[in-house]
């Protein structure tokens, strides 16, 4: 092809046929990824006026933070201090008196006791099955204080996000490939190659771009805008282990748990190590709790070999 044949006829050539499919590709990933995010800052349907700090139940707080799981650790933590569940033989999870559940329990703490009427359960195992299940209440109330969006599209929005972000970096991958393979073949190329190397780059920068933005925005979660303000707020209020010979009140210690979990609880710094043994938890009778003691639960419910710092926050 001649030097200085039009731009459109450089496009046509077969050997710029890769290339354009590269951009197709990515404007595919990048219209998902767009997508996935404007569900995220579209306003949740029937959005409420939001709530002031105190406003949630510590379960209700941890479901906000960390999603079933979180609400489970804190309803687990509740009902340690009321001396309804204890650590048994063999670091297993059981039922202590009263038997079941009561009907002041959250729907965290309903699904806890459930998974123990069989038997002792290892707690990790407890914890996993009591999220497992639905928490319509739960849900219903922060969606109607327009803290949480109940928008069945959302997972789906993720899964669109995590591809389309996979699909991303194959193709930085292909394009880093493909272009050192062409000043290989030529370091001093034409026009025409040029052409195809400047494409590549602008597509690389465009993708670059992408990333930095989906990095920047976060991903798509069913917390809305006030919700994260809310849990902002909650975690400026409460404080845990500035003194540690000063106990917590038990509303303290609960809200803690929701807003840091017991992955990051057993991390921290004075956090005991984990047992297997038949030892008792602390209770709270008087509604106070020492930090130690509230660390401790953390660390004997935590799995096995989990990795440090893996707090799990939605």
């Amino acid at each position: 092809m001649p030097e200085d044949a039009g731009w459109w006829a450089v496009l046509l050539r077969p050997q710029m046929w890769p290339l354009l499919a590269a951009w197709l590709a990515a404007l595919f990933a990048l219209v998902r990824l767009g997508r996935a995010h404007l569900l995220h800052r579209a306003p949740a349907p029937g959005s409420g006026p939001g709530a002031p700090v105190g406003a949630l139940t510590p379960e209700e707080l941890g479901f906000l933070a960390g999603g079933p799981l979180r609400a489970a650790e804190t309803a687990l933590t509740g009902l340690a201090l009321a001396g309804r569940i204890r650590l048994g033989s063999g670091g297993r999870l059981e039922r202590a008196a009263p038997p079941g559940p009561s009907p002041e329990d959250s729907e965290a703490g309903w699904a806890l006791l459930r998974t123990l009427g069989e038997g002792p359960a290892d707690p990790a195992a407890a914890l996993s099955e009591a999220a497992a299940g639905e928490h319509p209440e739960t849900v219903r109330r922060l969606a109607g204080l327009g803290l949480y969006r109940d928008d069945p599209r959302l997972p789906g929005a993720r899964a669109a996000r995590a591809g389309a972000l996979r699909l991303i970096g194959v193709l930085a991958a292909l394009l880093v490939l493909w272009s050192a393979l062409q000043l290989a073949a030529a370091p001093l190329p034409g026009a025409s190659v040029r052409w195809e190397l400047l494409g590549a780059v602008l597509l690389l920068c465009l993708l670059g771009a992408a990333v930095l933005a989906d990095r920047t925005a976060g991903r798509p979660e069913p917390r809305t805008a006030a919700g994260s303000r809310l849990l902002a707020e909650e975690r400026a209020a409460v404080e845990i282990g500035a003194d540690p010979a000063v106990p917590l009140r038990t509303g303290e210690a609960l809200r803690f748990t929701a807003l840091t979990g017991f992955a990051a609880m057993a991390d921290m710094d004075g956090a005991p190590p984990p047992r297997r043994g038949a030892l008792s938890w602390p209770t709270a009778p008087d509604g106070a709790v020492a930090p130690e003691d509230l660390l401790r639960i953390a660390a004997d419910c935590r799995a096995p070999g989990s990795p440090p710092g893996r707090a799990r926050d939605r």
